[in-house]
This record gives C-alpha cells, structure tokens and sequence, in this order.
C-alpha cells in the first residue's frame, strides 16, 4: 500500500469529513464486495467481532487479544462504507473507493482515524493495489474533508492546528486550503491540484 500524505482532521476546529447532500441523492452507495472486505478488515483489526469473512457486516468490533468473555468490551471499532466505483486503471475490472473509519474508546485514540481508500481489482475481486489517504489521525500533517462530485472526489485540506498551530491565530487560519483530487495517471494514483 501506498501512503500518500500523513493528513488528519481535528473534528471539532474543521468538521467531519462529510458528502454533499446533492452528491448522496445523484448517486447510490454501491455494496463492497464481499471479497476485499475481510482483507481491508484485517489489517487494521487483530480479532474481528463478527468475523469478516462468515460476515455480510461493515461495522467491526476490534480487539487487540482474543477475548474471554462473551461481552468483552473492544479496544476500537471500524467501519467501511463505499462511496463509488470505477475503472481507474482500465484493466475491465472495477476499482472501488471506500472510506475507512477507526474509532477508539471515548472517541478517540492512537486507533482514530478516518481515510479513503483507492482500491485496485484484479480477477476474484481481489485488491492488487491500494491508495489512501488519510484524513483524520491525531497530531498529523493535515486536517482533510471530502465531497463527492462528477469528478470523484474532491478533497479540501488545512494544516492540523496540533502539528502546525503557527497556520493559525485566535482560531483563524492563516494559510490558504489545499483542493485536490486523486487521479490515475501514468501507471499510479497522483495528487490533482484544482
């Protein structure tokens, strides 16, 4: 996987991430394929409850050991969910991007963290490649949202006041937003400036 920028949103300074409400009405939430959803899963989650792959879920509980009990509380949960599909890189196989969710206890922790998640599709529907970026995670580079449009998406992203509180004064940022879009050229995802 490639890591594409260290980002991060601060939730209550810039917002949740979040669509349009006119890019949620143009288009349908397609369904993960059941095939790269235990992949995705496991690699942020040692021990799944449910488990990914007997599961049609899309919310896991997390836990770092095997649990004991029956009603072990998670160390974090994770959530998936599909924003669109395409053939990026043109092979006739579908592309998906997925937005991942991780959230500690009392909402926050070294496991919160939000990003997007460019997936590429080879035959079975399994992920040959993958892209993301990484939209919320405590004391990163950038603070990013997102809208869906025609394009894709476009993303919107300022400095996280924690790693760089010299972009701000008394609350206001002083440094313009970045907007981009990831796009497919020449062989790999690249940043787009708009």
């Amino acid at each position: 996987m490639k890591m594409f920028w260290m980002l991060s949103a601060v939730v209550a300074s810039f917002g949740v991430t979040t669509i349009s409400n006119q890019a949620l009405a143009a288009t349908q939430s397609p369904t993960i394929p059941k095939s790269i959803v235990p992949e995705l899963v496991n690699e942020f989650c040692s021990f799944p409850k449910p488990n990914p792959k007997t599961s049609s879920a899309l919310e896991f509980a997390c836990f770092e050991q095997l649990p004991t009990t029956k009603d072990a509380l998670p160390d974090y949960r994770i959530k998936l969910s599909a924003l669109f599909t395409r053939d990026f890189n043109q092979d006739g196989y579908r592309d998906w991007v997925v937005d991942l969710t991780s959230e500690g206890p009392l909402g926050g922790s070294v496991h919160s963290h939000s990003s997007i998640r460019y997936l590429l599709l080879g035959r079975n529907q399994q992920i040959k490649d993958s892209f993301e970026v990484l939209l919320y995670a405590p004391f990163s580079e950038e603070i990013i949202e997102y809208e869906l449009s025609a394009k894709g998406l476009e993303f919107r992203a300022i400095p996280n006041f924690r790693a760089h509180p010299e972009a701000f004064e008394d609350g206001e940022l002083l440094v313009p937003e970045r907007q981009f879009r990831i796009e497919w050229q020449n062989n790999e995802f690249v940043e787009v400036m708009d």
